[in-house]
C-alpha cells in the first residue's frame, strides 16, 4: 500500500474523457458503481466486483480496460481490487468494519457530476446493475453469476453453492430481484418442475420486470 499514490478524483479530467470516447480507467467503473448503489453503498468487495464484471457485459469500453479471469469466488479482476485500494488510501472510498464499501461526502460530490454527464441509459443500467446486486447475499449473487456467466472452473465454493441453489434460487424469487423463469435456471430444475416446487410450497411466482439483470440484454 505505501508504494501507490495518493489518487484524487480529477472530475473535470474524467468528464472531458467521457466527452472525447476515451474509456474510462477502472477506478471510475468503481466510483460510477458505488454512485448508483443505494446510498451509495456496496455490501462487500465480492459484491463490487460482481457488479462491475455484470457491467462489462453490456459496455464493450469496460470490456476493454478490466479482464476478469476464474477466481476461487468467480469472475475476477486484480486490476480492479487494485484500483480499490488506491481509492481507499485516497479517501475517496471507505470499508467498514463488516467489509462494506462506500463512497466518502467528497467523492459523492465530484462524482455527482461525471454521473450526470452519461448517457440516460448508460445511468440506468447502472442502476438496474447495482440495485439488483445490492438486494444479494453473497451466496445468492455468487450462484447467480455462476449459472448466468460461468467462471467457475477454479471456485472453491461452486459445488457448495449447488447443494443449497433450490433454496438461493426460492429467495432471490421471493425478494422479487429475478423472475420465476431465471430461479428455475438458478434452481437447476426443468420451468414446469421449479413452478410445480413453488405450488407445492404455497409460493406464488414473481415475475420481475426491469429489475431483474436476466433483461438487462435488451438493453443493450
Amino acid at each position: 500500500m505505501a508504494s501507490m499514490s495518493r489518487h484524487r478524483i480529477d472530475v473535470r479530467e474524467l468528464m472531458k474523457t467521457m466527452r472525447e470516447g476515451v474509456s474510462l480507467e477502472p477506478r471510475d467503473w468503481i466510483l460510477l458503481i458505488l454512485y448508483a448503489a443505494p446510498k451509495h453503498v456496496l455490501p462487500s468487495e465480492v459484491h463490487l466486483q460482481k457488479a462491475v464484471f455484470i457491467a462489462s457485459q453490456y459496455f464493450d469500453e469496460l470490456r476493454d480496460v478490466l479482464e476478469f479471469k476464474p477466481y476461487r469466488m468467480g469472475a475476477w479482476s486484480d486490476e480492479l481490487k487494485d484500483s480499490l485500494e488506491v481509492l481507499e488510501a485516497s479517501e475517496d472510498v471507505v470499508k467498514n468494519d463488516v467489509g462494506a464499501l462506500k463512497l466518502t461526502e467528497k467523492a459523492v460530490l465530484q462524482v455527482k457530476s461525471l454521473w450526470e454527464s452519461l448517457p440516460e441509459e448508460k445511468r440506468r443500467i447502472l442502476d438496474n446493475i447495482a440495485s439488483f446486486i445490492c438486494a444479494l447475499s453473497v451466496d445468492e449473487l455468487l450462484i447467480y453469476t455462476y449459472v448466468v456467466y460461468g467462471y467457475e472452473e477454479k471456485s472453491d465454493v461452486f459445488e457448495k453453492l449447488l447443494k443449497k441453489r433450490f433454496s438461493l434460487a426460492i429467495s432471490m424469487l421471493e425478494k422479487g430481484v429475478i423472475s420465476v423463469e431465471l430461479a428455475a435456471k438458478v434452481a437447476g430444475l426443468p420451468l414446469t418442475a421449479f413452478v410445480g416446487e413453488l405450488k407445492r410450497k404455497g409460493i406464488k411466482p414473481y415475475v420481475a420486470e426491469v429489475q431483474d439483470v436476466e433483461c438487462a440484454g435488451a438493453m443493450r
